[in-house]
């Protein structure tokens, strides 16, 4: 072992200075593989130094302040002994801290050092993971992670089924991929994980309990209530018989309908980042799409009027599109709002079956189907499609576009003409 040797002392210890740098090692004569450390910061440490397995192995035994070397020399003898016979003593240490670990601890580690081939994870994405244990697993927070039994995860499984059946697999994927960021900070030299060796969560669904079959939504606004939701979301935005709220959800509504965006994509849209009025080819762009990628986007004729009208009606400070309540916040959750368009719509929408509106929309007014994907920031998956893949600046897509917004705002004129008695034929759905 490399380092200086002599008899240690409890005052050899006390009296030992920081060298300038790094660290060094003294190594204790009396007791094989005993040495205390001393950093450049002046913090002193035990450890042991052995083989286990064909492998130098080093483990810090305990700080100099809390033993005397004859405690040190005795932990030292143990370690060196577990090495011989083929135990890791750091491994141990690492599964022992493991295994002690809550799952808040787990999800607090996991959140701070995941990463994807994006970077780390979105704040959207840990508030969502923290949802699920703060929610729905909240009396096992606090509970060490290798304490959760299958069983108790079927049983947790079923409760949360019964009233939210797509939610409870979300919550259960959460689960098992926590169990296994944990499982994975303890694998021992066999490659095996030391704690948690099974995932609770794989066991559960292997023999007593099935995540629950949910159908994929395809629910929308019909084509017969286009013209109802776009007139009411426009009767809206009237300040002189709606609050300011009101208008700034209907108005972010509205935008989703001509943009086929994801909600926070329009919620957190901003004025210095994302509206370009004074281009040539005027756009609006979002910074960080779910694709992780940046979007521009055509500007109709409809949503220009729109854009004019948010920023008469913008807040001094405020830097979004799309203001809440509060000075400096965003339109967070229009959920009155959707209520009401759900009633014209004739059936249960939310913010996310507006981009299928869209969809449905491009479908209806004749848009390819690769050219609805890239402007609502999908990869297309025809052929045709992937050859558009990389494209970010959707702006020529302009005629598609408007195709889009002019056919919404007819249907809402025949809407209109209809309530007022007029002679008019609405389009079936």
């Amino acid at each position: 072992m490399a380092g200086n040797k002599l008899k240690l002392t409890d005052q050899f210890v006390t009296g030992l200075q920081a060298p300038a740098t790094g660290q060094a090692i003294y190594w204790d004569t009396h007791t094989n593989g005993l040495g205390i450390r001393i950093t450049a910061t002046g913090s002193k440490a035990y450890v042991a130094q052995g083989r286990c397995n064909g492998k130098s192995v080093r483990v810090t035994l305990a700080r100099a302040n809390e033993i005397n070397v004859k405690e040190a020399r005795a932990r030292a003898a143990a370690a060196t002994l577990l090495m011989r016979d083929g135990e890791n003593p750091v491994e141990k240490k690492r599964a022992h801290k493991v295994a002690e670990q809550t799952l808040r601890q787990v999800l607090d580690q996991y959140v701070a050092e995941r990463r994807t081939a994006f970077g780390p994870l979105r704040d959207s994405t840990k508030e969502k993971y923290e949802e699920h244990v703060t929610r729905y697993l909240s009396d096992w927070a606090d509970k060490p992670i290798a304490k959760i039994t299958h069983t108790a995860v079927a049983q947790r499984f079923r409760k949360i089924s019964d009233h939210a059946p797509v939610q409870a697999n979300i919550v259960m994927g959460t689960l098992r991929t926590l169990c296994t960021f944990a499982a994975n900070k303890s694998i021992g030299a066999d490659g095996v994980p030391t704690v948690l060796p099974f995932n609770p969560v794989v066991i559960a669904f292997k023999g007593l309990a099935k995540y629950n079959h949910v159908k994929p939504r395809s629910r929308r606004i019909p084509t017969n209530r286009i013209g109802a939701v776009w007139s009411l979301l426009h009767e809206r935005m009237n300040l002189d018989c709606h609050t300011p709220n009101d208008a700034q959800n209907a108005a972010l509504l509205i935008a989703l309908m001509l943009t086929g965006a994801r909600f926070n994509e329009c919620a957190t849209l901003q004025w210095e980042t994302g509206v370009f009025m004074d281009d040539p080819d005027p756009f609006i762009q979002f910074v960080e799409t779910k694709m992780h990628r940046t979007l521009k986007l055509p500007v109709t004729t409809q949503l220009r009027e729109l854009l004019r009208l948010q920023w008469e009606r913008r807040t001094p400070g405020n830097p979004y599109v799309f203001v809440g309540k509060t000075r400096k916040a965003q339109v967070k959750s229009p959920y009155d709002t959707l209520q009401l368009v759900s009633t014209a719509a004739g059936t249960k929408i939310s913010a996310h079956d507006l981009r299928r509106t869209f969809v449905q929309a491009c479908e209806t007014v004749g848009v390819q189907d690769h050219i609805a994907e890239l402007l609502t920031g999908h990869m297309p998956k025809s052929v045709t499609g992937r050859h558009y893949r990389e494209s970010e600046n959707l702006t020529h897509y302009i005629k598609e576009a408007q195709a889009v917004a002019d056919w919404y705002e007819q249907q809402g004129a025949i809407f209109d003409a209809q309530q007022r008695g007029e002679n008019v034929i609405q389009l079936s759905a």
